[in-house]
Parts: structure tokens; C-alpha cells; sequence
């Protein structure tokens, strides 16, 4: 079973990703979510695995994840009958992990319905199976040492609206941090917090 893989981030895409290590080229599918993660073409990165063979035709396909949270989930999805791997990635692609465990705990089928591959009868089984298993999702935020979680979801939120990926903007807000330190970035209004970290990551 592997694990994880890391090395340098050889090529990438909305779909995939390739990862070289002594030499050898890793091809890993990955959801939309996870590209905007990654750093750029050349940079050392990380992502956590699951390896899946088909049964019928001994065809393997390695799927690579961000965060461990989106990896937790994939698992659980392709756990529910009716949504594979493949299926699995496609709602990971429309909708972050924590956002996901919070429509279910709503039990928001309508919601649910509009991403892609589930229809009425998937999001009720889904909801009927996960809504017990997810809430841990909900209670799991960004973290950037020196500014509070809730705030720190925000800004990153906010800074990927505007073009830059979860890596880069964690990165910039750390930035703000330092140069601010840590009394002052305390006291900043988010809407600073965001401006700053613009001109950071630039």
C-alpha cells in the first residue's frame, strides 16, 4: 500500500498530477480542489494516496491528496454503494471536505443533487450513511500560526477567490504575520489581513 508520495511536482492539471521521485515519474489523479493546492511545477510536494486496483482487468490508478481531510473522505465516499473512485473524485472537485460534512449535517439533498454524479436517490443514501460520520469535518479549520483559525479560513478563502492557491496564500498570510508581528495581526481587520497578503504573495 502506498501511503503518500513526495518529491518534485513534475507536471500538473485540473485532473492530475505527476510527482518524480529517484527517478521515477508518479501519475496521480486528483480532484480540482487539490490542483489548486499544489505548488508550482518544480517545487517539492506531498500528497497523501490510495492505490486502486480493478479487480476485473488488473488495472491500477494511484489518487493523490492536498490534505488529509480530502483523502479521509474520498475513502468514505467510495465506501457508499453506487459511488467509486472516479465518481468520488468528482464531488471532492465541486465541494471542500469541510463544506461537504456540513450539507450533510443539514441534510441538504438539494444541495447535494447539484454536484456532479449525485442525483435524489445518492444524496439521501449518502446523507442516511455519512451524517453520523462526518461532523469531525465541520470542526476542522485552516491553520496559520498567529491568527485564529476562523479568520484564517477566511482570508484564504478569500485570497483564493482572487487567484492564488491554498499553498500560496498560507504562505503570504505567514508573511503578513511576521512583518505585522503578532500583537498587531491580532488587531488587523480581515479586509487588511487580505490586502497585505496580496501584495505578499506577489
Amino acid at each position: 500500500m502506498i501511503s503518500y508520495v513526495k518529491g518534485k511536482l513534475a507536471e500538473k492539471s485540473p485532473n492530475h498530477a505527476v510527482v518524480e521521485n529517484n527517478g521515477l515519474g508518479y501519475y496521480l489523479i486528483i480532484s480540482a480542489n487539490s490542483y489548486q493546492a499544489l505548488p508550482d511545477v518544480g517545487e517539492d510536494v506531498a500528497l497523501h494516496t490510495y492505490l486502486q486496483i480493478a479487480s476485473q482487468s488488473d488495472q491500477m490508478n494511484l489518487y493523490g491528496f492536498s490534505q488529509k481531510e480530502e483523502y479521509d473522505l474520498f475513502k468514505t465516499l467510495i465506501s457508499i454503494s453506487g459511488i467509486g473512485a472516479k465518481g468520488a473524485i468528482k464531488i471532492l472537485s465541486g465541494i471542500s471536505p469541510r463544506r461537504f460534512a456540513e450539507v450533510v449535517a443539514a441534510e441538504d439533498v438539494a444541495f447535494l443533487t447539484k454536484l456532479p454524479g449525485i442525483g435524489k436517490k445518492s444524496a439521501q443514501r449518502i446523507i442516511v450513511e455519512l451524517r453520523e460520520k462526518l461532523p469531525a469535518l465541520t470542526d476542522k479549520k485552516q491553520a496559520v500560526p498567529g491568527i485564529d483559525s476562523d479568520r484564517a479560513e477566511e482570508v484564504i478563502q478569500a485570497l483564493m477567490t482572487l487567484g492564488m492557491n491554498a499553498q500560496e496564500s498560507r504562505r503570504a498570510i505567514e508573511k503578513v504575520i511576521q512583518t505585522a508581528g503578532a500583537k498587531e495581526a491580532k488587531i488587523l481587520p480581515t479586509e487588511e489581513i487580505i490586502r497585505r497578503a496580496l501584495t505578499a504573495g506577489r
